[in-house]
C-alpha cells in the first residue's frame, strides 16, 4: 500500500488575499478567534469563548 505524505507546507507569507471585506475565524475547542477588516489598513481581532451566549454575542 503506498504510503501518502504532504509534499509542502503553507507558509503565510505565499497566501494571497481574496477579499479584502472579509472576516477571518479560527476555531478552537475553547476559543475562538475573529479578524475583521475595519477598512483597507486596519483589521480588529476578537476572542469569544465557545459557550451559546458567547457566540451569541460574536454575531451580534
Amino acid at each position: 500500500m503506498k504510503k501518502i505524505t504532504k509534499s509542502s507546507k503553507t507558509n503565510p507569507s505565499q497566501l494571497s488575499q481574496l477579499n479584502s471585506k472579509c472576516a477571518g475565524i479560527d476555531i478552537g475547542a475553547s476559543e475562538l478567534f475573529v479578524c475583521i477588516a475595519k477598512n483597507s489598513s486596519e483589521q480588529e481581532v476578537r476572542s469569544f469563548l465557545t459557550f451559546t451566549a458567547d457566540l451569541l454575542r460574536m454575531i451580534a
